[in-house]
């Protein structure tokens, strides 16, 4: 994957798109760590970029990374905090410490509905927001990984 980036390069495309366009090839086939760090790449020539961190919180994240995840989730929290993806990022992340923060999940995933109640990840977060009340502990399926 690695070479695409030097093709994207040889066909004048831009550097920051193709690092992201090899950051995504590598997050596709469930590689994060290499996705995480072309990704890194993309955020240090955009660094106030809010879709280039959310990607890169991601992507740590789905390394097993958590406090990269949250390092870079929280640039966004500055730069955009009205943006629902993060807020249902967050949600997972606070699911995903020892010892989970419900309330945090709570706070996160309400957050994520009051920005879009019928979004993509709305009928997730209802499901898990149930088992959260009713047992204290979200059950989340495997699929529902940031």
């Amino acid at each position: 994957l690695d070479e695409i980036y030097h093709v994207c390069l040889d066909r004048k495309l831009n550097g920051e798109f193709a690092l992201s366009y090899v950051a995504s090839l590598y997050a596709k086939v469930g590689d994060y760590a290499n996705a995480s760090k072309w990704q890194a790449r993309v955020v240090e020539l955009k660094p106030d970029d809010a879709e280039a961190q959310l990607t890169l919180g991601v992507s740590c994240f789905n390394s097993n990374d958590l406090d990269c995840a949250k390092e870079h989730w929280d640039i966004v929290n500055t730069l955009d905090p009205d943006n629902a993806e993060l807020h249902f990022d967050l949600g997972y992340y606070y699911l995903s410490i020892d010892p989970p923060d419900a309330d945090k999940v709570k706070q996160e995933w309400n957050k994520y509905l009051e920005l879009e109640p019928n979004g993509e990840y709305a009928e997730t977060v209802r499901t898990h927001m149930s088992s959260l009340d009713e047992t204290g502990t979200p059950t989340p399926s495997a699929s529902s990984t940031p």
